[in-house]
C-alpha cells in the first residue's frame, strides 16, 4: 500500500480521502446485495470465494465480478492465503472521539 501525501488544500480531494479507508456509512451507500456482502464480511473478518458464495447464494463467476468491484473501489482487499484468494473488509478504524472527554473537563 503506497503512502499518499496529505492534502493541505482542504478541497477534499476524493482520492486523497480514500487513502484513509472507507467507513461503515460509505458501505450504507452500497447497493442491498453488495452491502449485505460487506457488513458479512465486516463481521466475519476473512472470507474465501466459496464462502463468500456459499453465503450470498450465488453462483463463484458473479461473486468474484462483484467481489472484484468492491476491491476497485476500496471496500476490501483480497489477499493470498497459502495459495487460495481470501477477502477482508478494508475499512477505517473508527475514530475516538475526545469531545465527550473534553466537554466533561470544560464543565469539572
Amino acid at each position: 500500500m503506497s503512502t499518499k501525501p496529505f492534502n493541505s488544500s482542504g478541497t477534499g480531494d476524493e482520492e486523497q480521502e480514500s487513502s484513509s479507508g472507507l467507513s461503515m456509512a460509505d458501505v450504507l451507500t452500497l447497493p442491498d446485495f453488495e452491502q449485505k456482502l460487506v457488513t458479512w464480511l465486516v463481521r466475519k473478518k476473512e472470507a474465501n470465494l466459496p464462502e463468500i458464495a456459499a453465503y450470498m447464494e450465488q453462483e463463484e463467476e458473479s461473486v468474484s465480478t462483484m467481489l472484484n468491484a468492491l476491491k476497485e473501489q476500496g471496500f476490501i482487499k483480497e489477499l493470498n492465503v497459502d495459495g487460495e484468494r481470501h477477502y477482508r473488509p478494508c475499512l477505517a478504524p473508527k475514530h475516538k472521539s475526545r469531545a465527550s472527554k473534553n466537554l466533561w473537563q470544560a464543565l469539572d
